[in-house]
C-alpha cells in the first residue's frame, strides 16, 4: 500500500511537472480568459501596505531582517507563495489526502507559485505527513528567506498541532527551550543523515521547528535562524519588512500576489564579458560576439544601478489542464477567472534614477532578446506598463505573458534571463 501511495505521488509529480516544461516551451491549454491587451494590475496605494495575516507583508513582518545578519544573501531573499489566495482565485479546493485524485489539480493549479522547494519536490508524498503531520494540501501561505544551506521557512496552514507535536516525537525531535518558547529540535548536523525521513526529505533544513501559533510553523535548519524568528515576535529584533529599502518595494507593489521574490540588485547584474569568451571561437563568430559584447557593456552601463527587485505574480489563471487524451476530460476554472499579472518593482537609489531607468527598460523590452530562448522580449510580454512610483525611487512594471503561464518570469529570473533589467 505505501509503494502504491509512492508511485502515485511519483505520477503527480512528474505529470505537473512535464505540464509546466512544455507550457512555458509552447504556452499551455487553459480554460481562463485573456484579459484585453493593456489590462495590469495596478499597484498599491503608496504608503499602504495589504497587512492580511497571509499577505508577503504579514509574513515579512514576523521573520527578521536578514540583510543585517551575518550571512547576508547575495542574491535571494526572499520568496513567497500564497496557495490559499490562488486556489480561491482558479476555483480549485485542496483536498485533504494526497491520494485524492484532485491532488493533480491541486498541483496544476498551484505550479508556478515559488512554494519553499523541499515541500513543492516532497509535500505530497505521503511519507513526508507520516514524518512531520502535515503536507503541502495543509499550507495557506509559505515565506522563505536567505540562500541554501542557510535557509528560515515560515509556514501558515490549517494544522493539527497535536498531530505534528507526536509526528515530532516519533522521528527524533526533541523539546528545547529558548527563550522561554519550546522548539523542536534535532542536533546540529542530524540533517546530513540520510538513513532518516527527516534527513532524505530535507537536508536538514527542518531541524529545527517550532509553532509561532496554532496556524503558523518555522523551520530552520539551526536553533540559532529560530530563535530571530521569536526574536521578532518577542519585539527585539526588528523585520525584514521594517527595513527601509523592502519597505518601499511593498508599499508600491499589488497587495494580492499569489508569488513572490525579492532579491538583490547584484541577481540583476549582466553576464561576465569574458565568461562568453570562454572555450574559443571562429573568427567570424569572435567579431560578432565582441561587437554583441560591446553592445552589452554600453547597454548595461547607461542603466543606474539596481538596489532591490521584488518580482510578483498576481492570483489567477491560465491554469494548465492535463494533455493526456486518454484521460478524463478536464473541467476548466470558472469563466471569471481572473489573468494573472506580473508586477515587477526595481528600487533604485533616488526617484532620477528610477526615472533615467524607464525609458531604458521600455526599449528593452521593445527591441530585446532573450538570451535563453533567443525569442524577441515583446513576444512574451507585449503590452508592458511602466511607471515609477509617485513617492518612492521605483520602477514599477506590469507585464502579462501572452500565451505562457505567467510563472515564464521565474523561469527567466534563475536563468539570469531578465536582460531588460541588467545593470
Amino acid at each position: 500500500m505505501a509503494m502504491d501511495r509512492r508511485r502515485r505521488f511519483g505520477r503527480v509529480r512528474s505529470g505537473v511537472l512535464i505540464a509546466l516544461v512544455v507550457a512555458l516551451t509552447l504556452g499551455w491549454e487553459a480554460g481562463a480568459p485573456k484579459a484585453e491587451a493593456g489590462e495590469a494590475t495596478p499597484g498599491a496605494t503608496p504608503g499602504q501596505v495589504a497587512a492580511g495575516p497571509g499577505s508577503l507583508a504579514s509574513l515579512l513582518a514576523r521573520i527578521p531582517d536578514v540583510l543585517s545578519m551575518p550571512g547576508t544573501p547575495k542574491f535571494d531573499i526572499a520568496t513567497y507563495a500564497d496557495i490559499g489566495g490562488q486556489l480561491a482565485a482558479v476555483g480549485v479546493a485542496a483536498p485533504s489526502d494526497p491520494d485524492d485524485p484532485a491532488a493533480e489539480e491541486w498541483s496544476r493549479a498551484t505550479v508556478g507559485l515559488t512554494i519553499p522547494s523541499p515541500l513543492r519536490e516532497q509535500g505530497l508524498n505521503p511519507v513526508w505527513a507520516d514524518t512531520f503531520g502535515f503536507g503541502a494540501l495543509d499550507l495557506d501561505q509559505a515565506l522563505t528567506i536567505g540562500e541554501p544551506p542557510s535557509q528560515t521557512t515560515l509556514m501558515r496552514g490549517r494544522f493539527d498541532v497535536a498531530a505534528v507535536r507526536d509526528a515530532w516525537r516519533r522521528n527524533g525531535y526533541r523539546a528545547r527551550e529558548i527563550d522561554g518558547v519550546t522548539i523542536a529540535s534535532r542536533p546540529e548536523g542530524a540533517g546530513s543523515d540520510l538513513s532518516t525521513d527527516v534527513g532524505r526529505l530535507t537536508l536538514g533544513a527542518f531541524d529545527q521547528m517550532a509553532f509561532l501559533d496554532d496556524e503558523t510553523l518555522v523551520a530552520a535548519r539551526t536553533a540559532d535562524a529560530v530563535a530571530a524568528v521569536l526574536a521578532v515576535a518577542a519585539g527585539t529584533r526588528p523585520s525584514l519588512a521594517e527595513r527601509a529599502e523592502i519597505a518601499a518595494l511593498l508599499r508600491t507593489a499589488p497587495p494580492d500576489l499569489a508569488s513572490a521574490a525579492i532579491v538583490s540588485g547584484a541577481a540583476l547584474r549582466g553576464s561576465d564579458a569574458a565568461a562568453l569568451l570562454e572555450g574559443g571561437t571562429e573568427p567570424a563568430q569572435a567579431n560578432a560576439l565582441a561587437t554583441r559584447i560591446a553592445t552589452d557593456i554600453a547597454e548595461r552601463e547607461a542603466m543606474p544601478p539596481v538596489r532591490f527587485v521584488l518580482i510578483g505574480v498576481t492570483a489567477g489563471g491560465p491554469v494548465a489542464l492535463p494533455r493526456d487524451a486518454d484521460g478524463p476530460t478536464p473541467t476548466p476554472p470558472p469563466a471569471a477567472t481572473p489573468e494573472a499579472q506580473i508586477a515587477i518593482r526595481v528600487l533604485f537609489a533616488d526617484r532620477a534614477a528610477a526615472e533615467a531607468a524607464t525609458p531604458l527598460v521600455g526599449r528593452r523590452l521593445a527591441d530585446g532578446t532573450s538570451a535563453l530562448t533567443q525569442q524577441p522580449y515583446a513576444g512574451f510580454f507585449p503590452d508592458p506598463r511602466l511607471t515609477v512610483a509617485a513617492s518612492e525611487p521605483v520602477l514599477a512594471l506590469d507585464l502579462r505573458a501572452e500565451g505562457r503561464p505567467q510563472a515564464v518570469i521565474w523561469q527567466m529570473l534563475y536563468a539570469r534571463d531578465l536582460g531588460f533589467l541588467a545593470w
